[in-house]
């Protein structure tokens, strides 16, 4: 962290903290990006986070960007699991991203003060002309077990130093998809870690982990001779991925940013969601057409509610 200022300073301490609270295997700690990163020293990614961080102290007043370093180290380090510390922080991307999309197109920001049991806008944007209040969203994937699957398999790529597995034959896992609101509990992500540490010593078996709401299996696939990553089987009737990410998005619009910004409107402010989202390599190389017009459609559907959709998209976090 001794070159990047900004991103020591913010995320370091909260890193610190939670490793004095928290007893965390390094496979554990390697879910946590910023830690993952810094322990790699994966310069690019660092490297625009430290930008990122250096034009929001900019952009907000040094009592805007104190309190909003403080809410979110007392909410992370809470936190019992990295799992749900990844998930903040992919959201705390979003609104930080967000912020700086505004903030380059000539407002103002501020941020909305938390009140406990008050539902409020992530920040205000104000302009000569405008005065927008805004929620911001990080989307991934629906599925929470396919997430954490790709999430562990980096994290172990990461203390190897190669892909798992090496030269051994390309890894399938089929699953029962799990697209509850509910993250996954500390006694799943354990069967879990027990499952997928078993795949490495008995890659040339099949094998599975049927329990509770987690349903998987994998079998080695000889078809291929390199290991690159797992691969997840698309079941035959499964909604096509364009279709499944657009309804992510139009459910983090209605159950949670209009939630949020209620009030603001009641208020006669203008109101607005950014989505920062993670495009799967299947929609950005096979259906970007199909995603871009979905994505339209779906700006000019709330553009006519008077909500205003703005959507990026990132590199996985």
């Amino acid at each position: 962290m001794e070159k990047y200022n900004n991103l020591g300073m913010f995320w370091l301490p909260i890193i610190e903290a939670r490793a004095a609270k928290h007893s965390h295997s390094a496979e554990d700690c390697l879910l946590n990006p910023i830690f993952c990163w810094s322990y790699l020293n994966t310069k690019e990614r660092l490297g625009k986070l430290e930008k990122e961080l250096k034009k929001l102290e900019e952009t907000l007043t040094s009592d805007d960007f104190k309190d909003y370093h403080n809410d979110l180290a007392k909410e992370m380090i809470t936190k019992a699991l990295e799992n749900e510390v990844h998930n903040r922080m992919l959201d705390a991307r979003a609104e930080i991203r967000g912020m700086l999309h505004y903030a380059e197109s000539g407002h103002s920001i501020t941020l909305e003060p938390r009140q406990p049991k008050i539902k409020t806008p992530d920040f205000n944007a104000c302009s000569s002309d405008s005065n927008i209040a805004v929620e911001a969203k990080f989307l991934r994937h629906p599925d929470k077990l396919r997430e954490y699957l790709m999430r562990w398999w980096a994290a172990a790529e990461a203390i190897s130093g190669t892909r798992p597995l090496g030269i051994a034959p390309y890894i399938k896992f089929k699953w029962k998809p799990i697209n509850s609101k509910n993250d996954l509990n500390l006694d799943e992500i354990e069967k879990l870690k027990q499952f997928f540490r078993s795949v490495f010593i008995q890659h040339k078996l099949n094998g599975s982990l049927s329990t509770g709401r987690i349903q998987i299996e994998y079998s080695p696939d000889n078809s291929l001779s390199v290991s690159i990553r797992p691969l997840g089987t698309i079941e035959q009737n499964a909604k096509h991925p364009v279709d499944l990410l657009i309804k992510k998005m139009r459910v983090d619009i209605e159950d949670r940013a209009k939630d949020q910004l209620k009030q603001a409107r009641e208020s006669g402010m203008q109101t607005a969601c950014y989505l920062l989202v993670n495009i799967t390599s299947d929609i950005e190389f096979e259906w970007p057409k199909n995603y871009n017009s979905a994505k339209q459609t779906l700006k000019e559907e709330y553009s006519r509610q008077e909500l205003e959709i703005v959507i990026e998209e990132v590199e996985y976090l």
